[in-house]
């Protein structure tokens, strides 16, 4: 391809694939800012205005770079300390009073415009052509950073999820509200199996094979919670429906008499289902030819004709648990937090593998091999940590217990009534 056919075939890119070769592009400019920095003594100017001398805050390009690493993955950043730091800087490079080496100056802009323009600061009316110019690192770099790109999209590890329990045939027949064929149908002795016993008020046998596959004893508590302690990612049962997922499908029946209050399918691949007292609540990711780039949520009303709501966030994310409230936590090798849709909670710093909102959204359980954390949401603050003798598979909250099951085949209870 010739330079103009690339840079035509960049402005043709959707705006998510636009800001990655952006984003590429300035890992060039960042090397020339790198090597600027680490060579040079301390930058100092003097505004013409006041006539304050300033010295120049080298880390800037490098932050900026973090925090548009850190949104274009999926997190939620706060980008106003770092473009109120700019402030000051680029208006002194347009007034005349900073003066950097041409290839430096170009290299500082780009790396300016594209942190404005993937956080919605500023407006590029070029489709952002104007970061991959001002990246240039001589003849051949066009050609270069857009084999890089290409080959960082092909190399990019997708979104992971374990297989559902739940496969078509079994989603077929519950959807067509034959929960006898679901049962014969789905694997035995697993926590789906367990679930739909319940709802065909097979509660001893629920009960029985929940215990089993939990790790649990069998009592009075389970018996009461079965259909809630043993949902799947793939099912979920709530005070009068339950809903089910897969693929892009899902289906919703009542509790009682098993009569579908609704079904159909999202534009998206349906990750993960949660119920609230009004709302079923789906939760996915969204893909192009080359992979997935934003997480989707839609609620559906149950009980009224309107359409709920649908909140984007781009981004790609391995969703572990949703909660009733439409908020997901996903899968992080260094902090936990909650997406929600007035923005992102952290909660600390951590690894999460999985993780169980209760019912009314209270408490939140993360974990990641043998070590869980119990929070409460109201104060984003750890009630609990603690490390089990064997990593943990699942966790649920039951009433005012949480189940931790362990894949030792063994269960811990905490009981929330103890804890301070």
């Amino acid at each position: 391809m010739t330079p103009s056919e690339i840079l035509a075939a960049f402005r043709a890119l959707p705006l998510h694939r636009r800001y990655d070769a952006m984003r590429m592009a300035c890992t060039y400019a960042l090397e020339v800012w790198d090597r600027y920095a680490k060579a040079g003594e301390p930058v100092l100017y003097t505004d013409g205005v006041v006539g304050l001398q300033h010295v120049v805050d080298m880390r800037l390009p490098y932050r900026a770079i973090e925090a548009v690493d850190r949104k274009l993955a999926g997190d939620t950043v706060d980008a106003k300390a770092i473009w109120d730091a700019y402030r000051e800087p680029i208006t002194a490079l347009q007034d005349g009073d900073l003066d950097f080496l041409d290839d430096i100056a170009s290299a500082y802009y780009a790396i300016y415009n594209l942190f404005g323009s993937v956080f919605g600061l500023c407006k590029l009316y070029d489709e952002g052509e104007i970061v991959i110019n001002q990246a240039y690192a001589g003849d051949g770099y066009l050609e270069e950073w857009w084999t890089r790109t290409w080959d960082a999209w092909a190399s990019r590890g997708d979104v992971a999820y374990a297989p559902s329990e739940l496969d078509a045939p079994t989603f077929d027949a519950i959807a067509e509200g034959d929960l006898a064929r679901a049962i014969d149908r789905c694997p035995q002795g697993t926590r789906l199996h367990a679930v739909l016993l319940a709802l065909a008020h097979r509660k001893r046998e629920a009960v029985a094979i929940a215990a089993r596959a939990l790790g649990l004893d069998e009592d009075a508590w389970l018996d009461r919670n079965v259909g809630r302690v043993a949902a799947s990612d793939a099912l979920v049962v709530g005070d009068r429906y339950y809903a089910a997922i897969c693929g892009r499908r899902y289906v919703v029946r009542a509790v009682e008499g098993n009569e579908k209050r609704m079904s159909g399918t999202c534009g998206f691949t349906i990750r993960r289902v949660a119920m609230s007292p009004a709302l079923v609540i789906f939760a996915g990711d969204d893909t192009d030819h080359i992979g997935a780039y934003k997480t989707i949520l839609v609620g559906d009303e149950l009980h009224t004709a309107d359409h709920g709501y649908r909140a984007e966030h781009l981004g790609t994310r391995t969703i572990v648990a949703l909660g009733p409230k439409a908020e997901v936590v996903a899968a992080s090798e260094r902090e936990v937090g909650v997406l929600t849709n007035s923005g992102y909670q952290r909660f600390g710093e951590g690894r999460v593998g999985g993780a169980a909102f209760d019912q009314h959204g209270d408490y939140l359980c993360t974990y990641a091999g043998a070590t869980f954390t119990l929070w409460r949401r109201a104060k984003l603050n750890r009630l609990v940590e603690m490390d089990l003798d064997a990593e943990i598979w699942h966790a649920m909250f039951a009433g005012n217990r949480l189940v931790l099951a362990r894949k030792d085949g063994r269960a811990h209870v905490l009981s929330l009534a103890l804890i301070k």
